[in-house]
C-alpha cells in the first residue's frame, strides 16, 4: 500500500501530462479522514465515481446529443445486462466496430462493467480483415454500427464462431435506444 505522502504525490500528478501511473492500480481516498488505500480499478469504476458525485453533469456531448453521467451509466448497465442475458460471461471477448460516436463510450463502459474483454475493430476495415480480428481474438459477439452492414456481412461468412451480431443505430433491432 502506498503511504499517504506517496499517494498524494501520485494524485497530484494524475492529471499532468508527465504522469506515470501504474495502469493496474489507482490510488484513491478511502474516506476523507482515513489513509489512502490501493484498489484495482477498471474504466467503469471511473464512471461509477463520476455518477455518484455528479450524476446530472454532462458526460458526453456530440452535436445535439447530450448525456449525463447518470444516463451513460444507466445505458451501460442495460447493455451489460442484455449481453449477460444472451449468455455471455466474464472474460468473453466482444468486438466493437464503429466510429467514435457516443454509443462507443457507452459500450466500452458496459463491457468493462461486466468483465467482458473489449476487442476494438476499426470501422474502416473490410470484411475479411474484420473476420480475421474476430476469429483471431476469439470474440463471441460483435457490436457494430448499422452503417457497416456490408463489411459485417462479409465478416460473418468467415468468422463462424461469433455467436451474436448486435447492430446499433437508427431503426436497428439491436439498438441501444
Amino acid at each position: 500500500m502506498a503511504s499517504p505522502s506517496v499517494a498524494t504525490t501520485i494524485l497530484e500528478r494524475w492529471g499532468s501530462s508527465q504522469s506515470t501511473i501504474n495502469a493496474k492500480e489507482a490510488v484513491v481516498p478511502f474516506f476523507a479522514n482515513r489513509p489512502y488505500v490501493s484498489i484495482p480499478m477498471n474504466i467503469s469504476d471511473g464512471l461509477s465515481v463520476s455518477t455518484g458525485r455528479t450524476p446530472n453533469k454532462l458526460a458526453v456531448v456530440q452535436g445535439d446529443k447530450r448525456l449525463t453521467f447518470r444516463q451513460v451509466s444507466e445505458r451501460a448497465n442495460r447493455l451489460a445486462n442484455a449481453l449477460r442475458a444472451l449468455g455471455l460471461d466474464t472474460g468473453d471477448k466482444v468486438g466493437v466496430m464503429m466510429a467514435n460516436i457516443p454509443e462507443y463510450i457507452e459500450i466500452c463502459f458496459g463491457l468493462s462493467r461486466s468483465g467482458f474483454v473489449i476487442v476494438p475493430i476499426s470501422h474502416r476495415v473490410i470484411g475479411t480483415e474484420a473476420a480475421y480480428h474476430l476469429s483471431d481474438s476469439g470474440a463471441r459477439a460483435l457490436i457494430f454500427d448499422g452503417e457497416l452492414d456490408g463489411a459485417v456481412e462479409a465478416a460473418r461468412k468467415e468468422a463462424p464462431d461469433v455467436a451474436f451480431y448486435i447492430r446499433i443505430g437508427e431503426e436497428s433491432p439491436g439498438s441501444l435506444e
